[in-house]
């Protein structure tokens, strides 16, 4: 036996759960059953929710039981006290279903108290596809014994979940308990229907329903079952053909229809039940698309953490290597791969709840790994960057010492050759759907590999220019002695002079062979009597 209270969270048999407690509590644990108990939370939308209402002692627990093979406690027909206290869940056996149980009405325990009998309605039709009502045949017609009291509490708070358009339809099947059959049961459906409609015409509308008719919001299904004891094996038998109705989508009397369905998915039904009973309990206003709303704000986020962290854990293994410097290969394939996984494991879950707000929150968390990613982005390209300016600079250097390399040649062909590398590893890095711009960080790599040419330019020059001056010393230095040792004549300045002028133009022409289409596009040389200046212009 379970039970009656929230110091139980669940039953012993483990299969059931006291989901709100006769102190109207509601039971957190539902998520966990809903996940380790009855492996419910991974279904989707494939699963149902079903409802029984009922006068106290009329059988509900029994008829869930034999229908469900769920294990809901019973009466003890000595003692003829109420058994169901509060509401109770349990899922079916060999068919994704939640099996609602609820505190049967006009319970001598509760008295005159209505407002857990009109909390229990509300948050039933909010949340079930199918509200079993289930009755005596010889009380129909009459107001309390026929649940006319329960039915006229279910089509009015139907109302106030309807102050938005929105809601799902909901099916309501009619068991007709002790059905003996001197009555047709067409006749009785046919009382009921009639007692429905008068009650529902009888209730106060909001405006945007006043012409509305009951059939908009409502399903109608009736069916008769003999008394347990006395017929025992023709209940067993009927029993066992309603049992079809909820079990084989090919039945004709199948229960199930697609628009009763509260397009909730079964890892989101723990928080929306909880939010509707919430509502309910605080006598707040019961605004079923809201709800679903609220809902799928809240899971799709709860959903798209649980993918970053797991996204999150994949990239953070590359981030020490890029702060070490490391050039990492393939590193934008490997980051988008885990990106798109985790859009993939978002979608799985998140597809199922409102569309607008799945998208929504999908562009949301794209943006939050494009944020994270950015960094890796960034350490990857200035890294590449770095490489290529000190690979640069000790090849070119290398290169230009060698003089069968022409200077300008050589300086283009390793500048174009060093921007195509670095524009490869940008382009590897860039992740489609991403605003990350390279702009700036080519034109950086342009400026150093320009300052890196020019000073090797500079230097080179400066040391052609040296060996040049230093050789064109020793000549003019030489001619002069020899002029001073020979025979002195009056021409000897003019003489001195031409042979000076013939010196600097050869050693000039070193310097243009030497220097010309390498260092220099050009020069110019101020001859003074024993000062050569040479003023280069460098590229």
């Amino acid at each position: 036996m379970r039970e009656d209270s929230m110091s139980s969270i669940y039953s012993y048999d483990e299969l059931q759960l006291q989901l709100i407690d006769d102190n109207k509590e509601f039971n957190t644990d539902l998520s966990r059953f809903m996940k380790e108990k009855w492996n419910l939370a991974n279904r989707g939308f494939d699963y149902n929710v079903v409802a029984v209402f009922g006068s106290q002692s009329t059988g509900k627990s029994t008829l869930l039981n034999r229908l469900f093979h769920t294990n809901f406690s019973v009466m003890d027909e000595q003692s003829r006290q109420q058994t169901t206290k509060g509401i109770w869940l349990s899922e079916a056996r060999e068919r994704p279903m939640l099996i609602m149980d609820v505190e049967g009405t006009d319970g001598r325990e509760r008295g005159e108290e209505q407002d857990f009998e009109r909390k229990s309605a509300l948050f039933s039709l909010a949340i079930s596809e199918v509200l079993i009502i289930n009755m005596w045949e010889n009380m129909v017609g009459l107001y309390q014994g026929s649940n006319m009291a329960l039915l006229k509490t279910v089509l009015d708070v139907n109302l106030q979940l309807f102050q938005n358009k929105g809601a799902a339809r909901t099916l309501l099947l009619f068991v007709i308990r002790d059905f003996v059959g001197n009555t047709p049961l067409t006749n009785l459906q046919k009382t009921i229907e009639d007692d429905l409609h008068k009650i529902w015409n009888e209730l106060s509308k909001p405006e945007n329903l006043e012409k509305s008719e009951i059939e908009d919001f409502f399903d109608f299904m009736f069916i008769g079952l003999p008394h347990k004891v006395f017929k025992n094996e023709q209940f067993e038998h009927d029993v066992k053909l309603l049992k079809n109705r909820f079990y084989y989508k090919d039945d004709p009397n199948y229960v199930f229809k697609p628009d009763y369905h509260r397009k909730i998915p079964a890892d989101g039904f723990p928080q929306y039940a909880q939010s509707i009973w919430d509502k309910v309990i605080n006598n707040k206003d019961l605004d079923i698309p809201t709800q679903q709303h609220l809902l799928a704000q809240y899971r799709c986020e709860e959903i798209a953490k649980e993918a970053y962290d797991v996204f999150l854990n994949k990239v953070i293994p590359f981030k020490a290597k890029l702060e070490d410097g490391e050039v990492i290969e393939n590193l934008g394939h490997d980051l988008l791969e885990f990106r798109d996984t985790a859009i993939k494991n978002y979608s799985v879950e998140g597809c199922r709840y409102r569309q607008d707000i799945y998208e929504k929150k999908k562009e949301d968390f794209l943006e939050q790994m494009n944020n994270t990613l950015y960094s890796y982005y960034i350490s990857q390209v200035t890294n590449a960057q770095n490489s290529i300016i000190e690979d640069f600079k000790k090849k070119f250097n290398d290169k230009v010492i060698d003089d069968n390399n022409n200077f300008q040649n050589t300086f283009e062909d390793m500048y174009n050759n060093s921007l195509k590398e670095f524009q490869n590893v940008v382009d590897e890095i860039t992740l489609p759907k991403t605003n990350w711009n390279s702009n700036d960080l080519i034109k950086k790599l342009k400026e150093e590999l320009n300052v890196i040419g020019n000073n090797i330019r500079k230097k080179k020059v400066n040391e052609i220019r040296f060996s040049i001056n230093k050789i064109l010393r020793k000549e003019v230095i030489a001619c002069v002695r020899a002029s001073l040792n020979e025979n002195i004549t009056e021409n000897l300045w003019e003489d001195l002079f031409d042979k000076y002028s013939v010196i600097i133009e050869q050693n000039i022409n070193k310097f243009i062979n030497r220097s010309s289409g390498k260092f220099i596009k050009s020069f110019i040389v101020q001859k003074n009597i024993n000062i050569v200046f040479i003023t280069l212009y460098i590229i």
